[in-house]
């Protein structure tokens, strides 16, 4: 009688949600393995046990791990996703070996023959690595405290000011924006304020 008790202990409420619509709920042991829920849900479902894929808090569920190994709680939701089916016959097996091969590693600016590479470069310039619009002022693109050094920059600071009283690269910038063209005439007063620039 106290086996009874400890299986009702150990039993949980899991719903299941699934392709198409499908929404399951389950009582199932937590001493019971991956597989054996499948096996539960195929039989209220239309997808086949070995076509099920089972993913809980981002984890892909393997069949021969107990339920519990996941810590799965009670009233959670098991997201079921259909794959395609495993075949166990000896043609799987020699279609099982390309995949066992390792997949080539898709990188880009770490290969040299790769063609993305000289656009992808550290100074994020690309193919006009080395050029540097800021040279004038001193500052160096590579420096990580590059944005608070040209703020703290007296000419970075002129050129920006005479950028926003210019009213064309004020209109420049509100055309490139559609948020802003919607509440343009607010915008371009508030660009050119000099209380604005002054908080830049």
């Amino acid at each position: 009688m106290s086996d009874e008790g400890s299986s009702n202990a150990n039993e949980i409420q899991i719903n299941v949600k699934g392709p198409n619509e499908l929404k399951l709920q389950i009582s199932i042991s937590t001493d019971k393995t991956v597989s054996e829920l499948k096996q539960v849900i195929a039989s209220k479902s239309d997808v086949e046990a070995d076509r099920q894929r089972l993913i809980y808090s981002g984890r892909v569920l393997k069949d021969d791990d107990p339920l519990s190994q996941y810590k799965i709680q009670s009233s959670h939701t098991i997201h079921m996703v259909k794959g395609a089916a495993k075949s166990n016959n000896s043609s799987s097996s020699s279609s099982a070996s390309p995949s066992s091969q390792p997949l080539p590693t898709m990188q880009t600016g770490q290969n040299v023959h790769d063609p993305l590479t000289t656009l992808n470069g550290h100074q994020g310039f690309g193919l006009m690595a080395g050029f540097n619009p800021f040279a004038d002022m001193g500052v160096n693109p590579s420096d990580p405290n590059m944005l608070q050094t040209m703020m703290n920059s007296p000419e970075f600071l002129q050129q920006m000011s005479a950028m926003m009283a210019n009213p064309s690269v004020i209109d420049g910038i509100i055309a490139s924006n559609p948020q802003l063209q919607a509440i343009a005439p607010q915008v371009r007063q508030m660009f050119q304020s000099e209380q604005f620039r002054n908080m830049m």
